[in-house]
Protein backbone atom coordinates (compact mmCIF):
# COMPACT_ATOMS: atom_id res chain seq x y z
CA UNK A 1 0.00 0.00 0.00
CA UNK A 2 1.86 3.57 -1.18
CA UNK A 3 2.20 5.54 1.73
CA UNK A 4 1.06 9.20 0.26
CA UNK A 5 0.80 10.98 4.27
CA UNK A 6 2.74 14.47 4.72
CA UNK A 7 5.13 14.18 7.34
CA UNK A 8 2.86 15.66 9.71
CA UNK A 9 -0.02 13.38 9.50
CA UNK A 10 0.25 10.49 12.12
CA UNK A 11 0.62 6.73 11.28
CA UNK A 12 -2.24 5.95 14.01
CA UNK A 13 -5.40 7.78 15.34
CA UNK A 14 -6.30 6.97 19.09
CA UNK A 15 -9.97 7.67 19.46
CA UNK A 16 -11.05 6.67 23.19
CA UNK A 17 -14.82 7.28 23.23
CA UNK A 18 -16.10 8.15 26.79
CA UNK A 19 -19.05 9.63 28.62
CA UNK A 20 -18.70 10.04 32.52
CA UNK A 21 -15.99 8.07 32.55
CA UNK A 22 -14.78 6.17 36.14
CA UNK A 23 -11.70 8.11 36.64
CA UNK A 24 -9.50 5.66 37.63
CA UNK A 25 -10.27 3.91 34.57
CA UNK A 26 -10.06 6.82 32.10
CA UNK A 27 -6.53 7.64 33.93
CA UNK A 28 -5.21 3.65 33.14
CA UNK A 29 -6.17 3.73 30.09
CA UNK A 30 -4.75 7.32 29.16
CA UNK A 31 -1.23 5.73 30.81
CA UNK A 32 -1.49 3.35 28.52
CA UNK A 33 -1.82 4.77 25.56
CA UNK A 34 0.43 7.59 26.28
CA UNK A 35 3.39 4.64 27.19
CA UNK A 36 3.16 2.92 23.79
CA UNK A 37 6.56 1.78 22.62
CA UNK A 38 5.48 3.21 19.25
CA UNK A 39 6.97 6.98 19.00
CA UNK A 40 4.41 9.40 20.18
CA UNK A 41 5.47 11.31 17.19
CA UNK A 42 3.65 8.52 15.24
CA UNK A 43 0.04 8.71 16.57
CA UNK A 44 -2.28 11.06 17.75
CA UNK A 45 -4.72 10.66 20.52
CA UNK A 46 -8.38 12.00 20.60
CA UNK A 47 -10.60 12.02 23.53
CA UNK A 48 -14.62 11.95 22.40
CA UNK A 49 -16.40 13.76 25.16
CA UNK A 50 -20.05 12.29 24.52
CA UNK A 51 -21.75 15.11 27.30
CA UNK A 52 -19.88 14.06 30.49
CA UNK A 53 -20.52 15.38 33.20
CA UNK A 54 -18.48 17.75 34.08
CA UNK A 55 -17.08 18.01 30.20
CA UNK A 56 -13.75 17.05 29.48
CA UNK A 57 -10.26 19.43 29.01
CA UNK A 58 -7.62 18.31 27.36
CA UNK A 59 -4.89 19.67 29.95
CA UNK A 60 -5.70 17.41 32.71
CA UNK A 61 -5.90 14.48 30.26
CA UNK A 62 -2.23 15.49 28.89
CA UNK A 63 -0.94 15.45 32.41
CA UNK A 64 -2.23 11.76 33.05
CA UNK A 65 -1.32 10.22 29.08
CA UNK A 66 2.14 12.51 28.82
CA UNK A 67 1.29 12.88 25.27
CA UNK A 68 -0.98 15.53 23.88
CA UNK A 69 -4.55 15.05 23.70
CA UNK A 70 -7.25 16.61 21.79
CA UNK A 71 -10.60 16.61 23.06
CA UNK A 72 -14.02 16.36 20.35
CA UNK A 73 -17.16 17.18 21.98
CA UNK A 74 -20.55 14.91 20.24
CA UNK A 75 -23.64 16.05 21.77
CA UNK A 76 -25.39 13.19 20.12
CA UNK A 77 -25.47 10.45 22.91
CA UNK A 78 -24.21 6.93 22.13
CA UNK A 79 -21.38 5.00 21.27
CA UNK A 80 -21.75 4.95 17.47
CA UNK A 81 -22.34 8.57 17.25
CA UNK A 82 -19.33 9.37 19.74
CA UNK A 83 -17.19 7.10 16.89
CA UNK A 84 -18.08 9.09 13.88
CA UNK A 85 -17.20 12.27 15.83
CA UNK A 86 -13.32 10.77 16.75
CA UNK A 87 -12.94 9.25 12.89
CA UNK A 88 -13.91 12.68 11.79
CA UNK A 89 -11.57 14.36 14.34
CA UNK A 90 -8.98 12.18 12.69
CA UNK A 91 -6.75 11.34 9.61
CA UNK A 92 -4.57 8.88 10.55
CA UNK A 93 -4.53 5.76 7.67
CA UNK A 94 -4.91 3.36 10.56
CA UNK A 95 -7.71 4.06 13.49
CA UNK A 96 -7.74 2.58 16.65
CA UNK A 97 -10.97 2.45 19.14
CA UNK A 98 -10.17 2.56 22.90
CA UNK A 99 -13.02 2.39 25.50
CA UNK A 100 -12.38 4.25 28.81
CA UNK A 101 -11.83 0.83 31.07
CA UNK A 102 -9.20 -0.63 28.72
CA UNK A 103 -5.38 -1.10 29.23
CA UNK A 104 -3.28 -1.90 26.12
CA UNK A 105 -0.34 -3.47 26.00
CA UNK A 106 2.91 -1.11 25.23
CA UNK A 107 3.37 -2.42 22.00
CA UNK A 108 -0.24 -2.15 21.07
CA UNK A 109 0.41 0.70 18.42
CA UNK A 110 3.19 -0.68 17.24
CA UNK A 111 2.24 -4.11 16.35
CA UNK A 112 -0.96 -2.99 14.75
CA UNK A 113 1.56 -0.84 12.39
CA UNK A 114 2.98 -3.98 11.65
CA UNK A 115 0.07 -6.05 11.02
CA UNK A 116 -1.82 -3.28 9.14
CA UNK A 117 1.72 -3.41 6.49
CA UNK A 118 2.02 -7.53 6.20
CA UNK A 119 -1.87 -7.78 5.74
CA UNK A 120 -2.95 -5.50 3.29
CA UNK A 121 -6.04 -8.02 2.26
CA UNK A 122 -7.33 -7.09 6.19
CA UNK A 123 -9.33 -4.32 6.63
CA UNK A 124 -9.91 -4.72 10.37
CA UNK A 125 -8.90 -6.75 13.51
CA UNK A 126 -8.97 -7.31 17.20
CA UNK A 127 -6.86 -9.48 19.33
CA UNK A 128 -6.48 -11.09 22.81
CA UNK A 129 -9.15 -9.09 25.43
CA UNK A 130 -8.45 -10.24 29.19
CA UNK A 131 -11.22 -9.11 32.01
CA UNK A 132 -10.19 -8.02 35.11
CA UNK A 133 -13.37 -8.21 36.79
CA UNK A 134 -13.96 -5.88 39.90
CA UNK A 135 -15.43 -9.13 41.59
CA UNK A 136 -15.49 -12.51 41.66
CA UNK A 137 -18.66 -13.84 39.28
CA UNK A 138 -20.20 -17.23 39.73
CA UNK A 139 -19.68 -20.20 37.39
CA UNK A 140 -23.06 -18.88 35.75
CA UNK A 141 -22.30 -15.38 34.87
CA UNK A 142 -19.25 -16.35 32.84
CA UNK A 143 -21.24 -17.93 30.22
CA UNK A 144 -21.91 -13.57 29.75
CA UNK A 145 -18.34 -12.48 29.75
CA UNK A 146 -17.74 -12.37 25.89
CA UNK A 147 -21.07 -9.84 25.60
CA UNK A 148 -18.78 -8.14 27.62
CA UNK A 149 -16.09 -7.98 25.38
CA UNK A 150 -13.67 -10.60 27.09
CA UNK A 151 -11.96 -12.97 24.50
CA UNK A 152 -9.15 -15.26 24.20
CA UNK A 153 -9.42 -17.62 20.91
CA UNK A 154 -6.00 -18.62 21.14
CA UNK A 155 -2.45 -18.22 19.81
CA UNK A 156 -3.28 -19.01 16.22
CA UNK A 157 -4.33 -16.30 14.15
CA UNK A 158 -7.57 -16.27 12.57
CA UNK A 159 -9.10 -14.40 8.97
CA UNK A 160 -12.36 -14.42 7.34
CA UNK A 161 -15.11 -12.45 5.92
CA UNK A 162 -17.13 -9.80 7.45
CA UNK A 163 -20.40 -10.88 5.58
CA UNK A 164 -20.85 -12.73 8.61
CA UNK A 165 -20.25 -13.64 12.33
CA UNK A 166 -17.16 -15.29 13.16
CA UNK A 167 -14.01 -15.46 15.23
CA UNK A 168 -12.08 -13.09 13.31
CA UNK A 169 -15.04 -10.64 13.80
CA UNK A 170 -13.02 -7.75 16.34
CA UNK A 171 -14.85 -6.86 19.28
CA UNK A 172 -15.22 -3.05 19.68
CA UNK A 173 -12.71 -2.39 22.41
CA UNK A 174 -9.13 -2.48 20.70
CA UNK A 175 -10.45 -2.85 17.28
CA UNK A 176 -7.98 -1.37 14.55
CA UNK A 177 -9.64 -0.39 11.27
CA UNK A 178 -8.22 1.49 8.21
CA UNK A 179 -9.20 4.68 7.16
CA UNK A 180 -11.41 3.28 4.45
CA UNK A 181 -13.33 1.49 6.39
CA UNK A 182 -13.78 4.29 9.23
CA UNK A 183 -15.34 6.46 6.53
CA UNK A 184 -17.40 4.07 5.04
CA UNK A 185 -18.77 4.20 8.28
CA UNK A 186 -19.28 7.86 8.63
CA UNK A 187 -21.41 7.60 5.14
CA UNK A 188 -23.37 4.89 6.62
CA UNK A 189 -24.61 6.66 9.73
CA UNK A 190 -25.07 9.77 7.30
CA UNK A 191 -27.25 7.34 5.35
CA UNK A 192 -28.69 5.32 7.62
CA UNK A 193 -30.26 7.32 10.68
CA UNK A 194 -31.36 4.13 12.38
CA UNK A 195 -27.76 3.14 12.48
CA UNK A 196 -26.86 5.41 15.51
CA UNK A 197 -28.99 3.43 17.85
CA UNK A 198 -26.70 0.81 17.71
CA UNK A 199 -24.06 0.49 20.34
CA UNK A 200 -24.51 1.76 24.03
CA UNK A 201 -26.35 4.78 24.53
CA UNK A 202 -27.29 5.73 27.52
CA UNK A 203 -29.30 3.13 28.94
CA UNK A 204 -29.96 1.18 26.15
CA UNK A 205 -27.29 -1.96 26.12
CA UNK A 206 -27.60 -1.91 22.25
CA UNK A 207 -24.48 -3.31 20.48
CA UNK A 208 -23.60 -4.52 17.22
CA UNK A 209 -21.62 -1.55 15.85
CA UNK A 210 -18.25 -3.49 15.53
CA UNK A 211 -19.89 -5.59 13.44
CA UNK A 212 -21.64 -3.09 11.21
CA UNK A 213 -17.64 -2.10 10.63
CA UNK A 214 -16.87 -5.80 9.58
CA UNK A 215 -19.77 -5.87 7.03
CA UNK A 216 -18.57 -2.49 5.65
CA UNK A 217 -15.26 -3.55 5.22
CA UNK A 218 -16.26 -6.67 3.43
CA UNK A 219 -18.37 -4.58 0.93
CA UNK A 220 -14.54 -3.12 -0.02
CA UNK A 221 -13.34 -6.39 -0.54
CA UNK A 222 -11.35 -6.46 2.83
CA UNK A 223 -11.16 -9.06 5.30
CA UNK A 224 -11.21 -9.24 9.30
CA UNK A 225 -8.92 -10.99 11.52
CA UNK A 226 -8.04 -11.60 15.25
CA UNK A 227 -4.60 -10.76 15.58
CA UNK A 228 -3.31 -12.53 18.60
CA UNK A 229 -0.19 -10.80 19.36
CA UNK A 230 -2.35 -7.73 20.17
CA UNK A 231 -3.92 -7.82 23.89
CA UNK A 232 -5.78 -5.33 26.38
CA UNK A 233 -7.34 -5.73 29.69
CA UNK A 234 -10.53 -4.58 29.78
CA UNK A 235 -11.68 -3.59 33.33
CA UNK A 236 -15.05 -4.39 34.12
CA UNK A 237 -16.80 -2.44 37.02
CA UNK A 238 -19.06 -4.60 39.78
CA UNK A 239 -22.45 -2.64 38.83
CA UNK A 240 -21.83 -4.16 35.09
CA UNK A 241 -21.83 -7.77 36.61
CA UNK A 242 -24.66 -8.15 38.45
CA UNK A 243 -27.52 -10.11 37.64
CA UNK A 244 -29.66 -7.54 35.95
CA UNK A 245 -27.20 -5.98 33.80
CA UNK A 246 -26.46 -9.30 32.27
CA UNK A 247 -30.10 -10.04 31.44
CA UNK A 248 -29.92 -6.51 30.43
CA UNK A 249 -27.03 -6.72 27.96
CA UNK A 250 -28.55 -10.29 26.11
CA UNK A 251 -31.72 -8.68 25.68
CA UNK A 252 -29.89 -5.75 24.19
CA UNK A 253 -27.31 -8.20 21.69
CA UNK A 254 -30.75 -10.08 20.70
CA UNK A 255 -32.25 -6.57 19.55
CA UNK A 256 -28.81 -5.09 17.92
CA UNK A 257 -28.87 -8.36 15.61
CA UNK A 258 -32.51 -6.96 14.39
CA UNK A 259 -31.14 -3.80 14.09
CA UNK A 260 -27.80 -4.92 12.01
CA UNK A 261 -30.16 -7.41 9.70
CA UNK A 262 -32.40 -4.67 8.92
CA UNK A 263 -29.25 -2.31 8.13
CA UNK A 264 -27.19 -4.65 5.70
CA UNK A 265 -30.14 -6.43 4.38
CA UNK A 266 -29.73 -9.31 5.94
CA UNK A 267 -33.91 -9.75 6.54
CA UNK A 268 -34.24 -13.54 5.90
CA UNK A 269 -32.68 -14.20 9.47
CA UNK A 270 -36.08 -12.16 10.59
CA UNK A 271 -38.54 -14.54 9.97
CA UNK A 272 -41.10 -14.51 13.40
CA UNK A 273 -41.60 -18.11 14.60
CA UNK A 274 -45.60 -19.35 14.29
CA UNK A 275 -45.25 -20.03 17.97
CA UNK A 276 -42.79 -17.72 20.01
CA UNK A 277 -42.94 -19.65 22.63
CA UNK A 278 -42.38 -23.00 21.66
CA UNK A 279 -39.52 -21.06 19.87
CA UNK A 280 -38.21 -19.71 23.22
CA UNK A 281 -38.29 -23.14 24.65
CA UNK A 282 -37.10 -24.96 22.17
CA UNK A 283 -34.25 -23.21 21.65
CA UNK A 284 -33.82 -23.28 25.20
CA UNK A 285 -33.65 -26.71 25.62
CA UNK A 286 -31.13 -26.98 22.82
CA UNK A 287 -28.34 -25.01 24.55
CA UNK A 288 -29.60 -26.64 27.94
CA UNK A 289 -28.21 -30.01 26.26
CA UNK A 290 -25.46 -28.47 24.35
CA UNK A 291 -24.14 -25.85 26.55
CA UNK A 292 -25.57 -26.07 29.82
CA UNK A 293 -27.72 -24.09 32.29
CA UNK A 294 -26.05 -20.88 32.08
CA UNK A 295 -25.47 -21.20 27.75
CA UNK A 296 -29.32 -21.74 28.05
CA UNK A 297 -29.74 -18.53 30.42
CA UNK A 298 -27.74 -16.00 28.77
CA UNK A 299 -29.51 -17.54 25.05
CA UNK A 300 -33.24 -16.86 26.72
CA UNK A 301 -32.66 -13.41 27.02
CA UNK A 302 -31.41 -12.79 23.71
CA UNK A 303 -34.17 -14.43 22.21
CA UNK A 304 -36.25 -12.31 24.04
CA UNK A 305 -34.78 -9.62 22.53
CA UNK A 306 -34.56 -10.85 19.42
CA UNK A 307 -38.78 -11.63 19.01
CA UNK A 308 -39.21 -7.89 21.08
CA UNK A 309 -37.22 -6.30 17.85
CA UNK A 310 -39.12 -8.67 15.31
CA UNK A 311 -42.54 -8.02 16.40
CA UNK A 312 -42.20 -4.38 16.60
CA UNK A 313 -40.91 -3.95 12.61
CA UNK A 314 -43.36 -6.76 11.61
CA UNK A 315 -46.18 -5.72 13.81
CA UNK A 316 -48.52 -8.20 12.16
CA UNK A 317 -46.54 -10.78 13.96
CA UNK A 318 -48.28 -13.13 16.29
Amino acid sequence: MPNTRSAATPEVSVILCTYNPRTDYLAMALRSIGAQSLGSHRFELVVVDNNSQPALEPAPLERIAGVPVRVVKQPLQGLTHARVAGIGGTDAPLVVFVDDDNELALDYLERAVEIAEARPEVGLFGGITQGMLEQRVSGWKRCFLPQLGVRNHGLARIEGQGSHWGEWEPIGAGMVVRRIVADAFVRFLAEHCDAGSLGRQGAALMSGEDSLFSRLAHSLGLNGAYEPSLSLRHYISESRLTARYLRRLSYGHGRSFVLLARLTGDDEVLEFPASPLRHIVGNFQHRFASESLVGALSGYYWDRGFLDAVREIKPDAT
